[in-house]
């Protein structure tokens, strides 16, 4: 059974027809039947949606049934068909685990119609899963089945191998290993018990390699390595993991074969039978090993016995005979010795199988007779020790006493060598001569042990530790002897320290000591030739004295330090004091002369700027207007007294970077003359250079501004006399300034600031835009008392603006338009007595619009100025707009459509007599000039 993963379209629709067929059937009546039909295809909630959801609901079920039968299949397929098997078990859970989820989801269900699809949706592809899981499963089965027929053919051979190895206590069958240690013939199977290690482990490792490849019966080779060889082969030069074989190489021709190179390369022996014929084989060797080492048990019982027997002849001989002969090269006690050397004889005779029966052999080699023999060994072997030790205690005395004699040999060989042979021959004679007597004393008294045969016993005379102790002695007496001639050492080389600290100290002392004449006629030469800055280097000349003077007491303390010590005096310091003096003295030179260039320099720099200063007031043009301002007089006076007293200052060193300050003042002071005459050449305001600021200088300075008029055309004068406020803009803030001159017929206005200006940038105040139909309307919000507001409106494409009026107090402020190169509308406000348009948050203008467009609508370029001309950078408001007003604002020429505006912004249907911007569909902006 196919479970299905998906809900279809058609599937919703038979359940709608189920219901309805059903509702048909209950109600009567063609009204009835119609008004259900609509429920259904309306969705009305009715008794429709509980006959919906059974529907759904036994759909679902059936889905998890039919995914449960399956289940249920394939389980028992996994315990009849696939047991071994590790993938269909994983597959059924996951199949389990999603019909679980679908049993939950519909549990969970508020509206089961509406979650059917996604409920079966979770029982997808379970059938095709336990499908792909069972060609799995078959293949895992079969390599199980496969890999257990192989461990149980293993295991037979593994069992054959055991066998060979440890036997079998069944049937009483020895293994190899039952012949190794302590097995009594473990010494003589060596060589076989090893030949027969190789062989189980030969056997072993075939094996192991035989269950890899599985053990065929058939004839095929088993590609088991069981060696290499080197073959030769040809290498392609420009590719070496190209290699042919000597008989593909004899095939080319001579010149292909120029391009070949002979190598050697390992190339694998493989076994020529299948796997089991190779265990078989060696299991056999096994075998035969097996055999080998019974064979060889059975020749060893033959012979065991005599083998014990002269082996128990042959301990007898290596134990006592080489402590008999050295007891008697000792010169041990003669008849002793006779007694110990009868009894040997006899014990030997008893083990000569050369002299034996069989049956005597066998005796001799019982367990009871070896122990006899080695008690025997044994009680001889003490009455040879007790023989010698007297004879080994009188040698062990005499060649320690030997040594003894050597070691004081060996101090007074030392003394007559040493360079202070005399002095320790006068400190140790007496010591040595006491050591000498010790020495003959007891030497007598070892001879005399040793003839009353008491050496080593406690009535000896003498005994170990006395001769120890002349040892120790020695031993001490060496000691002090390295003692005094190290310190006689140390002392001949603290004379010759002292003695070369001396000459050091003398020369490093020469060396800054001639510093100071070094110092003195340095400081001659530089007041000689540096006679102007000479005395800037008095502390300088100080600070070096003082420095030699350091150095001397920093090398004299260092001498009586290192003669305390004593050591070798360290003049690193001292150099290094004689480097660093001598380079400050060759640099206060070298500086003195530098300052002294620099100071000539500097000199005819303040010099020249002082004449430069003279001949720029003197090149000064000064307009007769200029000339009679009566500050300007007061300011020339100033310069002239300035100049005048820098040409009679008299300058040295220690002023003239005073001079180079008055200096740098009187320059700035001309740079202010020079505004000074520029601001009373030109009136502010003036633009027009008319002599007085008047309604036609208002108009201009607003004509600037709305972009009407372009300030190249002006002179330089103009310029200034329009930028009131001096930040290098033409803005409404000079417009206010302008305008408070001319209403207050003052040249400063009322309010007028002539304080620089620069524009403030995100101060307060915000503008609001509101479209609606062909109305735009723009408030300001704001607590600053603006008297002048610019900006620049942009509108979409076939939108125009028709007019723009002041939304507030008309009869004070006035307002002026032009429409820019870029399209955008150029609007100008302006209070007129220059006092605040609004009182605070309200709204600013009123825009009537006209056209239709839909783009990008924005509000730029805001500034916003006082009444004292302080100008302010409102933020801009940009936003995209559908903008429909019913009104037409284009005319249609042809194919184009184009917007026409006059130069203040109002639009008009045609092309009229003047300058007309044209504004086309594209957004493209021109003027077209209509005569």
């Amino acid at each position: 059974m196919q479970l299905s993963s998906t809900i279809s379209q058609r599937d919703t629709q038979i359940f709608f027809t189920d219901a309805y067929d059903k509702k048909k059937k209950e109600n009567k009546g063609p009204q009835v039947i119609d008004d259900l039909k609509f429920e259904i295809e309306n969705g009305v909630e009715s008794n429709l949606e509980t006959a919906y959801s059974e529907a759904a609901t036994a759909d679902v079920n059936a889905h998890i049934s039919a995914a449960n039968t399956i289940i249920a299949d394939y389980q028992k397929k996994l315990k009849e068909n696939y047991p071994l098997s590790t993938s269909l078990e994983p597959a059924i859970e996951e199949a389990q685990e999603k019909v679980e989820n679908a049993e939950a989801a519909l549990a969970a269900s508020k509206d089961v119609p509406s979650d059917h699809y996604k409920i079966v949706a979770m029982l997808s592809g379970i059938e095709d899963s336990l499908e792909a899981a069972e060609d799995k499963a078959k293949v895992e089965q079969a390599e199980a089945e496969q890999a257990q027929a192989i461990q149980d053919q293993f295991d037979a051979y593994d069992a054959q191998i055991k066998l060979i190895a440890d036997g079998s206590d069944e049937t009483g069958a020895l293994g190899i290993n039952d012949y190794k240690s302590p097995f009594e013939y473990a010494d003589k199977l060596t060589d076989l018990l090893a030949a027969g290690d190789a062989a189980v482990e030969a056997a072993n490792d075939a094996n192991e390699k035989a269950k890899k490849l599985g053990y065929n019966d058939t004839d095929s080779p088993s590609n088991i390595q069981i060696g290499t060889e080197e073959v030769v082969k040809y290498q392609y030069r420009f590719n070496p993991n190209k290699i042919i074989t000597v008989e593909e190489y004899n095939k080319l021709s001579r010149w292909d074969q120029n391009w070949y190179k002979k190598i050697t390369v390992q190339e694998p022996i493989y076994y020529p039978g299948t796997a089991k014929e190779y265990v078989e084989e060696k299991i056999a060797e096994a075998q035969t090993a097996l055999d080998n080492i019974k064979k060889k048990v059975a020749e060893l019982e033959a012979t065991d016995a005599k083998a014990i027997v002269d082996g128990m002849h042959d301990k007898v001989q290596k134990t006592l005979i080489p402590l008999y002969n050295r007891a008697v090269a000792n010169g041990g006690e003669e008849e002793g010795l006779a007694a110990v050397y009868e009894d040997i004889n006899t014990l030997l005779a008893g083990l000569d199988t050369s002299e034996l029966t069989e049956e005597e052999i066998e005796a001799a080699a019982s367990e009871e007779n070896q122990k006899a023999v080695d008690a025997k060994i044994e009680t001889l072997t003490k009455r040879i020790a007790a023989l010698d030790n007297e004879l080994q205690a009188y040698n062990s005395l005499t060649k320690q006493l030997d040594d003894v004699k050597a070691e004081l040999e060996k101090v007074k060989a030392g003394i007559a060598e040493s360079e202070f042979a005399d002095e320790l021959t006068t400190a140790f004679g007496s010591d040595i001569a006491s050591i000498d007597g010790k020495i003959s004393e007891t030497e007598k008294g070892i001879d005399a042990d040793h003839a009353n045969n008491r050496c080593g016993k406690e009535t000896a005379k003498v005994k170990e530790e006395d001769v120890e102790a002349i040892s120790t002695s020695i031993k001490a007496l060496s000691e002090e002897i390295d003692e005094k001639t190290k310190e006689l050492q140390k002392a001949k080389e603290d004379a010759a320290i002292l003695a070369a600290n001396a000459e050091a100290y003398d020369a490093e002392k020469a060396k800054l000591e001639g510093l100071t004449t070094t110092l003195d006629s340095t400081w001659e030469t530089l007041c000689k030739d540096n006679v102007d800055v000479w005395t800037e280097f008095d502390k300088t000349k100080e600070s070096i004295a003082t420095q030699i003077a350091e150095a001397l007491a920093a090398l004299e303390a260092e001498k009586t330090a290192a003669d305390a010590e004593p050591r070798n005096i360290s003049t690193e310091a001292a150099e290094q004091a004689y480097t660093e003096i001598d380079a400050a003295i060759k640099k206060m030179a070298k500086d003195a002369d530098d300052r002294q260039s620099a100071y000539n320099a500097q000199l005819a720099a303040v010099q020249q700027s002082i004449n430069d200063l003279a001949t720029a007031y003197d090149e000064l043009e000064i307009s007769d207007t200029a000339a009679a301002d009566a500050e300007v007089t007061d300011a020339r006076q100033a310069m002239e007294k300035a100049i005048g007293d820098l040409q009679e200052k008299v300058i040295t060193p220690d002023n003239i970077a005073d001079v180079e300050t008055a200096v740098a003042a009187a320059e700035e002071q001309l740079e202010a003359l020079k505004t000074l005459i520029e601001q009373k050449t030109y009136i502010p305001g003036d633009i027009n250079e008319s002599g007085e600021v008047n309604i036609d200088d208002l108009l201009l300075i607003r004509n600037i501004v709305l972009g009407k008029k372009d300030t190249t055309e002006l002179t330089e004068n103009q310029r200034k006399a329009a930028d009131l406020n001096g930040d290098g803009q033409f803005t409404v803030a000079d417009l206010v300034m302008l305008n408070n001159i001319y209403v207050y017929d003052n040249p400063a206005g009322s309010v007028v600031n002539y304080t620089k200006g620069k524009l403030r940038i995100a101060e307060p105040g915000t503008l609001d835009m509101q479209i609606a139909a062909e109305r735009m309307d723009i408030a300001l919000n704001s607590a600053m008392p603006y008297a002048a507001i610019q900006m620049d409106v942009t509108l979409p494409v076939g939108v125009v603006m028709k007019d723009v009026t002041f939304a507030g107090d008309t009869q004070k402020v006035l307002v002026a338009t032009n429409v820019l190169d870029n399209g955008a509308c150029r609007i100008v406000m302006y209070s007129a007595d220059g006092s605040a348009m609004l009182p605070g948050a309200a709204n600013l203008l009123h825009l009537r619009l006209a056209g239709e467009g839909n783009g990008f609508v924005a509000i730029d370029n805001i500034i916003a100025a006082t009444s004292d001309g302080t100008s302010y950078s409102l933020a801009a408001i940009t936003g995209n707009h559908n903008i429909s007003t019913g009104i037409s604002a284009t005319e249609t020429e042809g194919e184009n459509e184009y917007s026409v505006f006059s130069t203040n912004g109002v639009v008009s249907k045609t092309l009229k007599k003047g300058v007309n911007i044209v504004r086309d569909a594209a957004g493209r902006v021109k003027k077209i000039l209509v005569k």
